[in-house]
């Protein structure tokens, strides 16, 4: 009975050093920023928008996923004039969640933030594309299935967003507002939540 315990414990042990040995490779290996040219030319041929990431991408392992990445701009739909800027963004998800098809985002934190909102003399804006309503004119989206659950259930825990500056143009009135040095903390954003 002692070995066949003795000989399990060792079992285990080395598949627990196997794991965190591969892990190690992988976290030793793996740049993200090896993917940047991807991630732009996925942004260009989806949104028809230019995306900057002239900072690193930084990854953390433990003791959750996250990612960290500076100084990223995006420009307008069919443009080259920024849309919207950041200085740093931060997202990180907790792990455990992650096995039972959940994702909790830890943390989303910006800062630095200026985004550019243009209403065209048409009533359109340059937001149209983004939020899906550029496309919810020229198709209508088949409604789900009664009884259809998402797969995945989004809960983030908390948003940070420092030193954001908003602006806001109608081209058809003239009008322009600008809102500066404007930061803004919540607490969870989770569906049923108050």
């Amino acid at each position: 009975m002692k070995k066949i315990l003795k000989y399990g414990l060792l079992g285990l042990l080395s598949v627990v050093v196997l794991v965190i040995g591969a892990a190690a490779y992988f976290i030793a290996t793996f740049n993200p920023n090896d993917y940047k040219p991807q991630i732009i030319r996925a942004v260009k041929d989806k949104q028809n928008r230019t995306l900057k990431l002239e900072g690193d991408i930084k990854l953390t392992f433990f003791p959750a996923i996250g990612a960290k990445v500076s100084k990223v701009s995006l420009s307008g739909h069919n443009s080259s004039r920024e849309f919207a800027s950041v200085e740093n963004v931060r997202v990180s998800l907790a792990l455990l969640p992650l096995l039972s098809r959940q994702v909790v985002i830890n943390e989303v934190g910006l800062s630095g933030v200026n985004v550019k909102v243009v209403k065209f003399r048409d009533g359109t804006t340059n937001l149209d594309d983004l939020t899906g309503k550029q496309e919810s004119r020229e198709e209508t989206q088949p409604e789900a299935a009664p009884g259809e659950t998402a797969a995945v259930k989004f809960d983030i825990a908390g948003v940070a967003i420092e030193n954001t500056e908003l602006s806001y143009r109608d081209e058809s009135t003239g009008a322009q507002y600008t809102v500066k040095k404007l930061n803004l903390k919540t607490g969870r954003i989770a569906s049923g939540v108050p």
